[in-house]
């Protein structure tokens, strides 16, 4: 939020971007990184929404979200991210249990890696 507030010039600027971060459930960097750690995840910079969460905090309320607070949401990023790549890759992720990945997560791929997975619900797989 240090960055977005250093680019966006007004305090509505920084609320239309907060309001699009609490759609996502955005706490951290890890939460809208590739699963590489290299980019911005293209489901953050999709119109449709993401609605998953890659943390399991309690979010006191969501906003509507208007177009234009999307936007600006977009402008932010990709002063902050330009071409959608992270200045610094990620480490390694830090899970708690050893099956917080499963929770946290929504791309998966078979065993032998011939097929990708999106989890889009606690039951919908595409």
């Amino acid at each position: 939020m240090e960055v977005a507030a250093d680019f966006l010039t007004s305090s509505s600027e920084l609320r239309a971007f907060n309001r699009v971060r609490m759609l996502h459930n955005v706490v951290s960097l890890a939460d809208v990184a590739s699963a590489n750690g290299r980019y911005v995840d293209r489901i953050f910079t999709d119109s449709s929404g993401f609605e998953g969460s890659r943390n399991d905090f309690e979010w006191p309320s969501k906003h509507n979200v208007s177009s234009s607070d999307f936007t600006t949401w977009l402008k932010t990023l990709e002063y902050i991210f330009p071409n959608e790549q992270l200045t610094t890759a990620l480490g390694p992720w830090i899970l708690e249990q050893p099956s917080d990945w499963l929770n946290l997560w929504d791309w998966f791929t078979s065993t032998d890696g011939q097929f990708l997975y999106f989890r889009n619900g606690p039951s919908v797989w595409h």
